[in-house]
């Protein structure tokens, strides 16, 4: 019974009195005065609370808070929560709403509710977004040097000297021809023929070898020759060579979980698989629990990792896993995760 019956009921009794308070002959004159009907009232109105029971409901809504740190994490917070009080226990019902939205790392954000919401990174990169330089033509008006050990003959003893050249002495033939105007020289990458004596007859035997034994050096071909287009691999297993594609930040109070995740690189001209230069799990992560290979999502699989502080994680590639696998001019890699950021409580 809430507050109106008992009101209700307290009128009725003071009715009930006031008829009893009436004169039982009519004749008008017996009537209680105010007094006396207020100490009726008083007498039996703890009575009437002894023997009336009452049921107290307490409704409180819309507590919210607001959290914002300097890494631009909100956080939200709905609770309705009811208390019901009847016959002694009480009964408690929580409802929390939750949106969190952050900046999850390298080309990832997005929200995240209660429950956690599945992320997705997709990413694809090729081997000139490692090495830029790397299909940037030469220059015949640039120069380069060479550290060269040879016998001298005029001290009788072999000696280890840096020499200095221009990039010109590449292309000494490159508009001659036959005296016959039927063959063309060329640069002497396209010809090297006529060079060899023609360095020789210029300066002498040591120069002739060590411009025909860089000739063909990557770094010198780079630097060099204006129609250069490498080929073979660029850096191999041995190199120690790493690339650094993806960093996810997992904030404080919130423990990631891998769902699936698919790494693959891929390239034509180096006849890529495994075993032919190719490695589909060349890449490592700084710290936590193994992404999960997957053809399809893994719901309800749970492998936390975080929630205790502000955790960085580092995904970093290499050439692959073995002396066989390298990373070739047109090699072209994908990468897709797909991961959650559950809310956790950090208990200390």
């Amino acid at each position: 019974m809430d507050h109106k019956a008992a009101l209700l009921a307290l009128v009725l009794v003071s009715a009930s009195l006031a008829g009893c308070a009436g004169d039982p002959d009519e004749g008008g004159g017996d009537e209680f005065d105010s007094d006396a009907l207020q100490d009726l009232i008083d007498e039996n109105l703890q009575d009437f609370l002894n023997n009336t029971s009452i049921t107290v409901n307490n409704h409180y809504y819309n507590n919210t808070t607001y959290v914002v740190d300097e890494n631009y994490f909100s956080t939200t917070n709905e609770y309705n929560n009811t208390t019901y009080m009847d016959g002694g226990e009480i009964y408690n019902y929580v409802t929390e709403n939750s949106n969190h939205s952050y900046g999850f790392g390298q080309g990832v954000n997005g929200s995240v509710g209660s429950m956690g919401l599945i992320f997705t990174v997709h990413l694809e990169w090729d081997a000139l977004d490692m090495f830029p330089g790397y299909f940037v033509p030469g220059d015949r008006n640039n120069t380069f040097e060479v550290t060269w050990t040879y016998w001298d003959y005029p001290t009788n003893q072999e000696r280890t000297d840096t020499f200095q050249f221009d990039c010109t002495e590449y292309y000494i033939f490159e508009t001659v021809s036959a005296s016959n105007n039927t063959y063309y020289w060329g640069t002497y990458w396209e010809s090297s023929e006529p060079y060899y004596d023609a360095w020789d007859n210029e300066y002498n035997d040591t120069i002739a070898d060590i411009l025909q034994n860089v000739a063909w050096d990557n770094l010198v071909q780079q630097t060099c020759n204006d129609g250069y287009v490498p080929s073979g691999y660029i850096v191999d297993y041995y190199s120690g060579y790493e690339f650094n594609f993806l960093n996810i930040t997992v904030p404080e109070g919130y423990a990631i979980v891998y769902q699936q995740e698919e790494f693959r690189h891929f390239s034509p001209s180096g006849g890529c698989s495994a075993s032919y230069g190719c490695d589909n799990s060349n890449y490592r992560y700084s710290e936590g629990n193994n992404p999960k290979y997957a053809d399809t999502l893994q719901t309800g699989y749970y492998d936390l990792y975080g929630g205790w502080e502000d955790i960085s994680i580092e995904f970093d590639m290499y050439p692959g896993t073995d002396s066989r696998t390298y990373i070739w001019p047109d090699s072209r890699y994908e990468y897709t995760l797909y991961y959650q950021l559950i809310p956790v409580v950090n208990v200390e």
